[in-house]
């Protein structure tokens, strides 16, 4: 349910809300809170990202040192070996980056929902000393 539920957001229409939807939450009300995306799809596109940078870092090497001749000039050659060289490296600094700021995200998530239990544990707990 929570992978489809996932996709759905991620890619349609997220704004309508079907009655199994309702009926999932309605069983697991804490959960609507914390329903983001699972880890794992970041990581999927984190790795996809870091792989086509590799790709682009590999692609530039291999003009620079297989092909040496292949453009009309060698400033021209060296112009577009460090733009594809650059590019990759731009894929794999933004993946590690997003990366690591997805881990920091989910363990601000984990405290924040240690903390939302523990003030309603406590409201709860006032709210029942005030009523005689």
């Amino acid at each position: 349910m929570k992978d489809r539920l996932f996709w759905k957001l991620f890619f349609g229409d997220g704004s309508k809300v079907t009655d199994e939807e309702v009926e999932y939450f309605q069983a697991n009300p804490e959960e609507i809170d914390e329903f983001t995306a699972p880890l794992n799809i970041h990581r999927f596109f984190l790795t996809f990202g870091a792989c086509i940078g590799i790709v682009f870092v590999g692609v530039s090497k291999l003009l620079k040192f297989q092909y040496p001749k292949l453009f009309s000039s060698p400033a021209v050659q060296e112009f577009v070996v460090d733009i594809i060289f650059e590019i990759g490296v731009s894929f794999i600094g933004a993946s590690v980056t997003a990366y690591l700021l997805v881990v920091l995200l989910k363990e601000q998530q984990n405290s924040t929902k240690k903390w939302r239990s523990q003030l309603r544990k406590r409201i709860k707990k006032l709210n029942k000393e005030k009523k005689p």
